[in-house]
């Protein structure tokens, strides 16, 4: 099987027949979020320049990248990790390889949810003329960060309830260093970097 075969596999067997349909809906409904509580907040301003409108948008766009971050925590929960325990990972591994079947199920569980995001949130936006492309860096970041720290406890730990309660805990984890200022987004980008290299260690070496 070519490797485009292989994803559309994976995506089957992650996110069933309506999966992208079901991450647009999800993705549109987040993005309208923002924009419905920017229009309650400051009704007469369409630019987000001031200090409030900034802080107000950064705040949502925190809370919103943390709901949508349920995605990849629930893939590397139920989807990575299971996989691994009942063997059924094996099959893509037998078709690809490992490190490419790892690579391929990064791709499906964690890039292909956030491409979706960023692509219908930057439309919503750009259609209610919220003109605040930024956003996208900020959930970016953040996503892969919870993102990251959840396929890592996954691979890490394996079993599916405790790779649940490692994933959970990399949200509030992410909330703390937002809310409480304990980091700033550069910081959040660096280590973004570095959970990503060493996953990309973890799919070469990890037993089976």
């Amino acid at each position: 099987m070519n490797s485009v075969g292989t994803l559309s596999l994976m995506s089957k067997h992650k996110y069933g027949s309506a999966g992208t349909l079901t991450l647009v809906e999800i993705s549109f409904i987040l993005a309208s979020s923002l924009v419905i509580a920017f229009n309650l907040d400051f009704p007469y301003t369409r630019e987000v320049m001031g200090g409030k409108e900034v802080s107000f948008m950064n705040f949502m766009i925190t809370f919103v990248t943390a709901m949508f971050s349920i995605i990849p925590v629930r893939n590397a929960s139920f989807g990575m990790s299971q996989d691994i325990s009942d063997g059924t990972f094996m099959t893509f591994v037998q078709m690809e390889g490992k490190f490419k079947a790892f690579i391929y199920a990064y791709l499906m569980d964690v890039l292909y949810p956030i491409s979706i995001f960023l692509v219908v949130g930057t439309l919503v936006l750009t259609l209610a003329t919220l003109n605040y492309l930024w956003w996208a860096v900020e959930s970016l970041t953040g996503y892969m960060f919870v993102a990251n720290l959840s396929y890592t406890s996954s691979l890490v730990l394996r079993k599916t309830f405790r790779t649940f309660i490692g994933s959970v805990l990399s949200i509030f984890i992410y909330l703390a260093i937002i809310f409480l200022d304990l980091g700033s987004i550069a910081l959040l980008a660096v280590i973004d970097v570095l959970l990503l290299s060493f996953l990309l260690y973890k799919f070469r070496c990890i037993e089976i």
